[in-house]
């Protein structure tokens, strides 16, 4: 909902709109033929019936869903609830004062810098260092417990931010990506890393839209 009225939306939570409902129970009828091990969600409200829509329409509900607060979307500090055009336009004015300062020549500034930059406006946000190794001990915790339990394909709900921080820690090189809502990003786990990416930002699982009302 936040999304829609175009407002911060970090650890502040909405419930989704009737379009994200039905657009995650398309996901989920699109994943009844695939393997599914386990499901885990952030613990965001907007997350975890994401993730049940899902776990509903895969007809995967023999399946626990397993909540991981650290898959959380960046905490926004005093910045959440309001307008993001107002937080995006002064971290546009904060990087541009510092390429002038520093004499350098003004490029694209990367997701670690624009994320850093928030939280030197607001130092109750969370910062790079925070934010990055909370989401990266979230998905070793979940490896863990999936060799532990023997699984073998694991689906992840978190947010796009987030989604997008991983693929950049984790060197995913093919450009700086909008993640669409409900699109698969996969990473492959082997020999004790993350080896390897299969599809980014894949929404071809999407099928034929149902109308979700309650």
């Amino acid at each position: 909902m936040f999304n829609f009225q175009d407002k911060v939306q970090g650890w502040s939570d909405t419930p989704l709109t009737v379009k994200g409902r039905t657009v995650a129970a398309r996901l989920g009828r699109g994943l009844k033929a695939r393997s599914i091990d386990a499901i885990y969600s952030s613990d965001s409200g907007r997350a975890i019936e994401t993730a049940t829509l899902i776990r509903e329409h895969s007809e995967k509900t023999d399946l626990s869903l397993k909540t991981v607060k650290g898959l959380r979307e960046m905490y926004f500090g005093t910045y959440e609830g309001g307008p993001n055009p107002v937080l995006w336009n002064e971290v546009r004015e904060k990087i541009v004062q510092r390429y002038d300062k520093d004499g350098i020549t003004r490029s694209d500034a990367g997701i670690d810098e624009i994320c850093q930059t928030v939280s030197l406006l607001d130092p109750e946000a969370e910062d790079w260092d925070t934010y990055t190794k909370r989401l990266l001990d979230s998905l070793q915790a979940i490896v863990d417990d999936a060799a532990k339990n023997g699984h073998k394909d694991v689906y992840i709900v978190s947010h796009g931010l987030s989604i997008r921080v991983i693929l950049h820690v984790l060197k995913y090189d093919s450009g700086y990506l909008k993640i669409e809502n409900t699109s698969i990003s996969e990473l492959i786990y082997k020999a004790g890393a993350f080896s390897a990416f299969g599809s980014i930002n894949n929404t071809d699982l999407l099928v034929e839209e149902e109308i979700i009302t309650e």
